[in-house]
């Protein structure tokens, strides 16, 4: 499975030139929702952490579930 950093840059790309409505870069909010994530569960997983920062690519690219598990994640992500 992909650690964190891995889908941090996996994120960044899914997401590349894709900004929110205040012009920020969108894959930050996925960075920050795993960050918060973290910050109400000190002991969250790494896989946990990934799957927040996973959480819109396949509402919002045209990654699939396959595409994922292709990568190396599991069913659960």
């Amino acid at each position: 499975m992909p650690g964190f950093l891995e889908t941090l840059k996996f994120v960044q790309k899914a997401f590349n030139g894709v900004s929110d409505k205040s012009g920020v870069p969108y894959w930050m909010h996925c960075f920050r929702v795993a960050m918060y994530y973290l910050e109400l569960f000190p002991n969250a997983t790494e896989e946990e952490l990934c799957a927040a920062l996973l959480h819109d690519v396949l509402e919002d690219t045209a990654f699939t579930r396959q595409d994922l598990r292709d990568m190396g994640y599991s069913e659960e992500i």
